[in-house]
């Protein structure tokens, strides 16, 4: 016979009773207590190895599960994606530094590139990140203009990883803008190794070598590098330009027009073109090619300067010193302008202002002379950022205003607590830009800081 006790005499009572539960005849209330303490323990047990598979297993199972996902959402640009994955990772035991890198991405990708860094940062002593950590951190430094850490943090990854193709890129593209060109070649020849059908290497390593005047060198990059490129597409063209100028400067006319033939009308090709037709002396094709040029590209000089020498051929001089004249509102320091257009005016009677632009042009030579032995210079000394700046001076007074802020963003990212280069470049951005953005900040800081690397031999 089974009884349903009475509930409220005893608390252990109150606590078992419920709906469809009964003890036994006989059974005391210090049995059920009994039985209650034993149930507990068993429950507290159970908890405890429900707890300590969760802290050791799952986490590691389902973290990289996560940080997998988080890569892949990476790849595809989900960036709602990759952020919640970052949080899921951050409440995990372990993965805080693959959180860090999923939150580096996503801000890299929304262009806060210094709370990027320092994300990426935070994810720089673990094993499994180390790696991306530096990579990553180079990148930004790279945007950034940070060209002295950049260096540093990609050479350390190929330090540890020799064939890392992303590192040799960067690292080339570095070297090229602070104009360190025999570093950029020995970073390009990596990349080429490492990616042999990837046309892009190959262009600008002829474009190092075409600046440089190393013409002849530079022809066998330019065929590889137009061979490589999808063909019908911008980038073809502008390969085929720089191919076809490269072998103007060597006076091979036919060949020029050769290579230029698969490319499209473009102002710069029809430039180019009417360079080697008027040097063949197919003066009329030379002129229709010229003409399409300007029509395309009013400012377009080298075509200006053929059609010039059209018009002084068929005594049209006067046609000419127009459009030089037009041409030199907007371009002031271009030697060639100012030649041409001082034999055009001694040529019609025009003595004193043909002497005005012969001075001018001079001046400029001259400071066109500087600027090629700092270039020189700069390419055997890769650390002079004092040089990068006297580039940038002499590029502003040569009229080169974006390759002036390239070379001042050089010799920033080489010495960013330089005070003189930090008050250079306000200066420069006063008299060219409305609003003048702020000295970039020293990365170099230590809520985003890397352990220096240990010496690299290279």
């Amino acid at each position: 016979m089974r009884v349903q006790p009475s509930i409220g005499t005893c608390q252990y009572c109150q606590l078992f009773a419920h709906p469809g539960f009964s003890i036994p005849l006989g059974m005391s209330c210090r049995m059920a207590s009994r039985l209650k303490m034993f149930t507990g323990i068993l429950c507290s047990a159970i908890a405890v190895i429900v707890i300590l598979l969760l802290a050791v297993r799952l986490p590691d199972s389902d973290g990289k599960k996560i940080y997998a996902l988080g890569l892949s959402a990476v790849e595809s640009g989900d960036w709602s994606a990759v952020s919640r994955c970052a949080d899921e990772l951050a409440a995990l035991p372990d993965y805080a530094a693959q959180a860090a890198m999923l939150s580096g991405f996503e801000r890299k990708a929304r262009g806060r590139l210094e709370q990027a860094l320092l994300d990426f940062s935070k994810a720089n002593q673990h094993p499994d990140t180390r790696e991306d950590s530096y990579q990553q951190g180079g990148a930004v430094c790279y945007d950034l203009k940070h060209y002295q850490d950049c260096i540093r943090l990609l050479r350390q990854v190929l330090a540890w990883n020799p064939d890392r193709l992303d590192a040799h890129k960067i690292l080339a593209a570095a070297y090229y803008d602070i104009g360190a060109m025999g570093l950029a070649i020995s970073s390009l020849e990596q990349v080429v190794r490492l990616s042999p059908k990837d046309h892009k290497p190959h262009y600008m390593w002829a474009t190092i070598l075409l600046e440089s005047e190393r013409f002849s060198d530079a022809l066998a990059e330019f065929r590889t590098a137009a061979e490589l490129a999808p063909p019908e597409t911008a980038m073809a063209d502008e390969i085929r330009a720089a191919w076809g100028n490269c072998l103007i400067r060597l006076r091979r006319y036919e060949e020029a027009l050769e290579v230029m033939t698969p490319a499209h009308d473009t102002a710069e090709i029809q430039a180019l073109r009417s360079q080697s037709l008027f040097s063949l002396r197919r003066f009329e094709e030379s002129q229709a090619c010229a003409e399409d040029s300007i029509r395309q590209q009013p400012e377009q000089i080298e075509a200006a300067l053929i059609l010039a020498q059209l018009y002084d051929r068929s005594g049209e001089q006067q046609q000419g010193i127009t459009l030089l004249r037009r041409l030199l509102s907007g371009h002031s320091a271009e030697l060639r302008l100012h030649q041409r257009l001082g034999e055009l005016l001694a040529a019609t009677g025009q003595t004193e202002e043909s002497l005005i632009h012969r001075n001018l042009a001079g001046e400029i030579a001259e400071l066109r002379r500087q600027f090629s032995d700092a270039h020189q210079q700069a390419a055997v000394d890769p650390d002079n950022a004092e040089l990068r700046l006297k580039l940038a001076q002499l590029a502003e007074k040569l009229g080169k205003t974006d390759l002036a802020q390239g070379w001042y963003q050089a010799a920033l990212g080489l010495s960013p607590g330089n005070k003189t280069i930090q008050e250079q470049w306000q200066q420069f951005q006063s008299r060219h830009f409305q609003s003048s953005p702020a000295v970039p900040k020293n990365y170099s800081q230590p809520n985003a800081s890397y352990n220096e690397p240990p010496p690299v031999e290279f």
